[in-house]
Order: C-alpha cells, then sequence, then structure tokens
C-alpha cells in the first residue's frame, strides 16, 4: 500500500514546529509561537499509534520491533549527546566530561525512572525514553488482551495532562512523559485508525479553527502550558486532514523530507541550538539558523545512511 504523502508532510511540519518550541522566537509573540508549536510532539505520537494498528497478532509483532527500533535510535541519539556535550565542554574550557557530575543526584534519577527525564543528556532524549516506555506497556497490553480497553484511558490521562499544564504550574516533565503524554496520543493514533471515516474537509478545517482560536485564548488566560485543550483540538483535526486526503498531496519533496530527515532533525537540533547559543547574533535570528541548520545537518545524515544501507544490501 502507498505510503500517504499527507502523513509525511505533516511529520515535517512537527519536526520543525519542535524547533521553535526549544530555539524559542523573543518574548511576547514567543510564547504563542510555542504554544501552538507544541502540537509537534502529539502529532509524532499519533502518527505513531496510526501506523502501529493493526490485527492483535501483527500489533504484538509491530511492538517488539519497534521497541527494538527505538532503543536503536535512542543509543544513537545518546552518542550524538556523549560527542556534543563532550565538545561543548572543551569549547567552554571545561574537562570534556564535566556534564556527567550531576549523575550522583538521586532526584535525577528518580525523575528519570518516572518521567522520563533527562536533562543532562539533552532536552529531546525524553521522547526515546518515554516511546520505549510506551511499547513496553503495549507488548503487556497486548499479552494480556486488554488492548481495547485502554482507549478508555485517553480521556482520563489527557484531562489530567491539561489539570497539570493549564492549573498547576508544574515543571514541564510532569506531564511531558510515556503516562500523560505518550499513551494517550498514541492510543488517539490507534483509535483515529481504527474508527477511520471519510469527513468533510470543512468540518475538518473549522475543527483546527477552533483549537487555534482556543490555543490562542488559553495562552492569554493560563500562561505558557505543555498543552491546551485548543492544542489537542488543532492536532488532532490537522492529523485527521492529513489521513482525509490522502491521495491529493503533490510535495514530494516535503513528504520524502518529513519520511527520511525528520527524526535526524529532532535528534540534532537541541545540539545544534547549544552551539547558536554561542554566536553574537540577534535573538530573533537565532530560530532561523538552528532550523537551518538542523535541516541541513539532517539531510546529509539521511544521505549518509541511504548510502550506508544502499551498500549493506548490495
Amino acid at each position: 500500500m502507498q505510503r500517504n504523502r499527507n502523513i509525511e508532510i505533516l511529520r515535517a511540519v512537527a519536526c520543525i514546529l519542535i524547533i521553535c518550541v526549544h530555539a524559542r522566537f523573543p518574548d511576547p509573540l514567543g510564547t504563542y509561537i510555542v504554544s501552538f508549536a507544541r502540537i509537534g510532539v502529539p502529532v509524532f505520537l499519533m502518527i505513531s499509534g496510526y501506523f502501529f494498528y493493526d490485527s492483535r497478532e501483527r500489533m504484538q509483532s509491530k511492538a517488539v520491533y519497534q521497541l527494538k527500533k527505538t532503543v536503536r535510535w535512542m543509543l544513537f541519539s545518546l552518542a550524538i549527546c556523549v560527542i556534543s556535550n563532550s565538545v561543548l565542554q572543551i569549547i567552554s574550557g571545561n574537562p570534556p566530561f564535566a556534564w556527567l557530575q550531576v549523575l550522583d543526584d538521586r532526584k535525577l534519577w528518580m525523575y528519570f525512572l518516572l518521567f522520563n527525564r533527562a536533562y543532562w543528556l539533552c532536552s529531546i532524549m525524553y521522547y526515546f525514553f518515554m516511546m520505549i516506555y510506551v511499547y513496553g506497556i503495549m507488548i503487556i497490553a497486548l499479552r494480556i488482551n486488554v488492548g481495547k480497553k485502554c482507549y478508555y484511558l485517553i480521556p482520563v490521562l489527557l484531562i489530567c495532562n491539561l489539570v497539570v499544564s493549564e492549573m498547576g504550574h508544574h515543571s514541564w516533565f510532569y506531564v511531558g512523559n510515556f503516562l500523560f503524554t505518550g499513551i494517550p496520543f498514541f492510543l488517539s493514533g490507534m483509535l483515529i485508525k481504527k474508527i477511520y471515516r471519510i469527513q468533510k474537509n470543512e468540518l475538518l478545517i473549522m475543527s483546527a479553527l477552533l483549537g487555534a482560536a482556543l490555543t490562542t485564548i488559553e495562552t492569554a488566560v493560563f500562561g505558557e502550558a505543555y498543552l491546551y485543550f485548543g492544542s489537542i483540538l488543532l492536532s488532532v483535526s490537522l492529523f485527521y486532514i492529513s489521513i482525509n486526503n490522502s491521495s491529493t498531496s503533490k510535495m514530494r519533496g516535503i513528504a520524502r523530507f518529513g519520511t527520511e530527515c525528520s527524526v535526524f532533525v529532532f535528534i540534532v537540533h537541541c545540539h545544534v541550538m547549544d552551539y547558536v547559543s554561542l554566536w553574537d547574533v540577534y535573538a530573533v535570528v537565532k530560530p532561523f539558523l538552528v532550523i537551518l541548520i538542523s535541516v541541513l545537518l539532517a539531510v546529509i545524515m539521511a544521505l549518509g545512511r541511504r548510502i550506508i544501507n544502499h551498500d549493506y544490501t548490495k
């Protein structure tokens, strides 16, 4: 079956949005850009859940395969972290592994195990640990045959996320973890695949616009939060639009970028941001530099990966 180009285009957009969360634009506009860009991670999770959904037997094998694949990506990203963080310490006049001094903090390990937080490595590493938890939980749920009942967790976990995000003013990692973000959005992608019916584009566009309006209002009322009701509605609407128009996209280049480069963009952008921060440039220019350099590096890495895979398949 031909892959839906619109989903890959959405994946490409999502990886750029995630850069905008970390390499933020100056306030006050920056706060609203971050609020909208927060949909990047939910979109990635829904895409993963959408492609994961299948018969129970096939999902059991997919869960093991995706878990191994995620571990490989995690190890690759870990290697990038070790190299990048060590070089950055040397540039700053410190011993190369000075960034590991925080590892004797017990609270750090508690946050890592409970909330997937791994800031000593890189801000984005939590995503890989979160997905390892998600696929591990799916393996267990499928083996004990409670997969269908898991869908009831979606509204419960998202409500908890919203309450903590908008009312609690806690650090992002209390909700940006496998439990309150990973599981509900991954299951949402699965549920959309399960119940998908063609909808009118006008209705979906109106839903996305309503989500954008609510995100703007919630940002003004509650300030910056990890998730808003509007961002949930916006991310689901955009994702549904992408699968509702599977044969309309002509933007093959962007779709290919989403397929081959989006994970590399995700992996490198925070490291790029660290090095760009060393440069004396205007604050409004830095996000554009991070996006440009991250995209170029991702394209180079994707080309290198293709060459290596081609050599192995000869």
